[in-house]
């Protein structure tokens, strides 16, 4: 919490001192998007994670079969215990910033960051899971079936503190001053995710490594010949990278932001 206060402060200094650069750095015709790009965002965000965990273990059923000199498996079950955790919870504030440059009034080329905490609910559950497969006639494994059956469940109070760094573009297709759509843009981003869950009592933390794709529609109004403030609405969808050998499907999460944003250029 204390390091995201320093952020704000940090953002905010650079934002003023931004605005007192002298105009021979401002963009040759006003109210436009040209030159540099630099832009501030606080809201809100919802998110929504699911991770599995597990730890497999493998037995077989064959025969040595003498024709072939060879072993052949008739039937193979994994099974083990396997931990489900989800995480549903709010931000505020979601803090974003994203700093590169513009090309022609059309397109904004930038590198974003974005940190918070969602603070909601956590479920732990676990199973002991047992999958039956069988090989076709080329010995590959075809799956069965599958046994589940729950022995554990919780909810936790938690916090979940997020951060990802990735680049992004966003697309202003109108640019006629008279338009009431001008400052309507599109934008895209990605890059590298990483969170970690606490829940209340300390007992088995989460943390995710992941990719974002981030898809957001927004409106800027010109507030003077290089500052505008504008709203924007994204999805970002997060997906985890897998571990095979701890056992992991690497968590996937689902994020909705709305931001308030400020920016020049």
């Amino acid at each position: 919490m204390k390091m995201f206060k320093v952020l704000i402060v940090a953002l905010i200094a650079a934002s003023v001192a931004w605005a007192q650069m002298p105009k021979v750095n401002k963009p040759a015709v006003p109210c436009e998007h040209r030159g540099s790009f630099f832009s501030v965002g606080l809201g809100l965000s919802y998110m929504s994670l699911s991770k599995d965990e597990y730890v497999s273990h493998r037995s077989e059923d064959g025969d040595w079969d003498n024709p072939s000199h060879r072993y052949v498996v008739k039937s193979v079950k994994y099974w083990g215990p396997k931990r489900h955790w989800e995480f549903s919870g709010a931000e505020a504030p979601s803090l974003d910033l994203r700093f590169g440059g513009t090309i022609g009034n059309v397109v904004a080329l930038y590198f974003t960051f974005m940190g918070g905490l969602y603070r909601g609910t956590a479920v732990r559950e676990e199973n002991n899971i047992e999958q039956y497969y069988l090989p076709d006639a080329n010995g590959n494994l075809i799956f069965q079936s599958e046994n589940s059956k729950s022995y554990y469940r919780r909810e936790f109070d938690a916090i979940a503190a997020y951060g990802w760094f990735g680049v992004g573009f966003s697309v202003y297709p109108f640019r006629d001053p008279s338009s009431p759509l001008r400052g309507l843009y599109f934008g895209f981003s990605g890059g590298l995710d990483a969170l970690g869950v606490r829940v209340e009592d300390n007992y088995d933390d989460v943390a995710t490594e992941s990719y974002f794709l981030r898809y957001e529609v927004g409106k800027d109004w010109w507030v003077s010949e290089t500052w505008s403030i504008g709203v924007a609405l994204s999805f970002t969808n997060v997906v985890g990278f897998e571990d095979d050998y701890y056992g992991s499907d690497g968590g996937g999460r689902k994020a909705v932001t709305l931001l308030f944003r400020i920016t020049r250029g």
